[in-house]
């Protein structure tokens, strides 16, 4: 029997994998499986608000993503994981979940070099289209759609969880880690896209990053990944559009960033591996 992290959103028991029609079920004899869309819902009834992202935002995600600009990051993340995600020599299986996946852009970007037979990569997205373009990419990951407020995986089964694109909120992502897990987190630091936050923010004052983290979590590890990059008009509005500060943008702003040509921009991440509290 091949039992999964994976909890059976009718009745909580453990999910088994049946081989054949690569569906997952569990004792109660409840079924979940893969829709035509490419994923699975683990979602039961209409109660649950799902997030739906914009043609518009998923190709300026897409676009950016795909710039080459987030290519220090990845590599990174790649050097960390490959550590994180090693084959055991027990043959025990490691699972990998990457939270807030969207079309699965990291998964793809960092899959291939941590790739091994034990390994089983995992992606939950609140946004049914960014799965569905998920899929599309052929990302490989078991794909899920999940209300964020309950993970679909039992307690303490999850080897190294990843919030690579996406704030940390609530208790979910601790609860599923298994005790001797991880939990990758990458924020923005104080500098990062500087010059684009001036000019959307002439007035604006550097402040020390302010790790807010739960208290049932310490750091294990922490990475500075800082550069700066040229960047385009086209990749300048990409940048701000997915920002925490877009929403700042008037047109006199929204101008200035379409006229800039190789603009000089910092990028700057802090890599936080975190661990459970003792």
């Amino acid at each position: 029997m091949n039992t999964t992290p994976l909890a059976c959103p009718f009745c909580q028991l453990p999910l088994h994998l049946h081989a054949s029609s690569q569906g997952f079920y569990c004792d109660e004899k409840h079924r979940l499986d893969k829709n035509t869309q490419g994923f699975y819902s683990c979602l039961l009834g209409s109660k649950h608000k799902l997030q739906t992202l914009s043609r518009q935002q998923m190709r300026a995600k897409q676009f950016l993503l795909s710039s080459g600009l987030y290519a220090p990051l990845t590599a990174k993340l790649t050097e960390l994981l490959q550590t994180l995600l090693s084959n055991n020599a027990d043959s025990t299986p490691k699972h990998w979940l990457d939270y807030q996946c969207g079309d699965g852009f990291f998964i793809r970007q960092l899959h291939e070099p941590l790739a091994h037979e034990q390994l089983h990569t995992w992606g939950v997205s609140d946004a049914e289209n960014a799965l569905f373009a998920a899929n599309k990419f052929h990302t490989p990951a078991t794909l899920l759609l999940s209300s964020t407020k309950r993970l679909p995986f039992n307690d303490n089964s999850v080897d190294v969880v990843t919030v690579l694109d996406s704030q940390l909120k609530g208790q979910e992502c601790q609860r599923v880690l298994k005790q001797d897990g991880r939990l990758v987190l990458v924020l923005p630091n104080s500098r990062h896209l500087w010059q684009l936050r001036k000019i959307i923010q002439p007035d604006l004052v550097e402040k020390p990053l302010a790790l807010n983290l739960p208290k049932t979590l310490t750091i294990a590890t922490q990475t500075q990944v800082a550069l700066t990059q040229a960047v385009t008009a086209q990749q300048g509005e990409a940048l701000i559009a997915q920002s925490n500060f877009g929403w700042r943008t008037n047109k006199s702003t929204a101008r200035t960033v379409a006229n800039i040509s190789d603009m000089e921009v910092d990028f700057d991440w802090c890599v936080l591996v975190l661990k459970r509290a003792e």
